[in-house]
C-alpha cells in the first residue's frame, strides 16, 4: 500500500468513525434529545446586525486612538523626512476616518432599516 492510499484511508477513517459512533449512540437511545443553545443570544437577524454595529462602535474608538498615537509617533520621529511625514498624515487620516465610520455604525444600520421600511426599535 503506497503512502497516498494509506493517507487517504486514514483521513477517511478519521472523518467517518466519530460520525458512525454518534449515529449508533443516537439510534441506540432514541429517547435522548440533543439541544443546542443559541450562543449569540439573538433571535433575529436584525438583532445580530445591531449587535455587530455596536461592537464596531466600541472597538473602533480605542483602535482609532491607538492609531492617532502611532501617527503622532511617526510625526515626532520623522526628522523632516517627507516619507515619514506622509505616512503620519495617512495614518492620522485613516484613524479619523475609521473612528467616524465606527461612531456612525449604529446610525447607518438605522438608516438602512428605515430605507427598507423596517423599525429599528422592533429588533431584539
Amino acid at each position: 500500500m503506497n503512502y497516498f492510499t494509506r493517507k487517504r484511508l486514514t483521513d477517511t477513517l478519521i472523518r467517518f468513525i466519530p460520525a458512525f459512533f454518534l449515529l449508533v449512540a443516537y439510534s441506540a437511545d432514541a429517547a435522548v434529545s440533543l439541544t443546542i443553545d443559541n450562543p449569540l443570544q439573538f433571535s433575529t437577524f436584525c438583532g445580530l446586525i445591531k449587535a455587530i454595529a455596536s461592537a464596531i462602535f466600541w472597538i473602533s474608538i480605542p483602535v482609532g486612538i491607538l492609531v492617532i498615537v502611532y501617527a503622532g509617533f511617526l510625526f515626532m520621529t520623522s526628522n523632516g523626512s517627507p516619507e515619514k511625514i506622509k505616512a503620519g498624515k495617512e495614518a492620522l487620516f485613516f484613524a479619523i476616518l475609521g473612528m467616524a465610520v465606527g461612531m456612525s455604525a449604529q446610525g447607518i444600520v438605522y438608516v438602512v432599516y428605515s430605507f427598507f421600511g423596517l423599525s429599528g426599535a422592533t429588533c431584539s
